[in-house]
């Protein structure tokens, strides 16, 4: 479990504020995103979200450990987006008398919820 420890940031910036405080920016952050109709706000949290965690220094064992499960939920709710909402086809495919098709307007559906 050491790979989810903060032993590394004992003494890093972050540490120093109160964690209700951090918990309460993260609760507000998320409600804006979530609440923010369009791709631009929650381009940019993750932007400062990322560059946050490289000033922080944070191994990248650690941080593609964390990230994995959340990365690999937003790519199955965008392919279920890209094929199964939308009208707008880029594409179709016939698999076993089934019709996948793509669709644009699910793509960009999928990309505002992965963002």
């Amino acid at each position: 479990m050491k790979a989810f420890s903060e032993q590394h940031m004992k003494d890093g910036p972050l540490a120093r504020i109160d964690a209700r405080v951090k918990l309460i920016v993260c609760a507000i952050l998320i409600m804006l995103v979530v609440s923010f109709e369009g791709i631009l706000f929650p381009s940019v949290i993750f932007i400062s979200a990322m560059l946050i965690v490289l000033w922080l220094k944070v191994p990248f064992g650690t941080f593609a450990l964390r990230f994995a499960e959340p990365v690999f939920i937003v790519l199955t709710v965008m392919l279920l987006k890209f094929f199964f909402s939308g009208t707008e086809e880029i594409f179709s495919v016939h698999l076993f008398g089934f019709k996948l098709a793509g669709h644009y307007d699910g793509l960009m559906e999928g990309f505002q919820i992965a963002a």
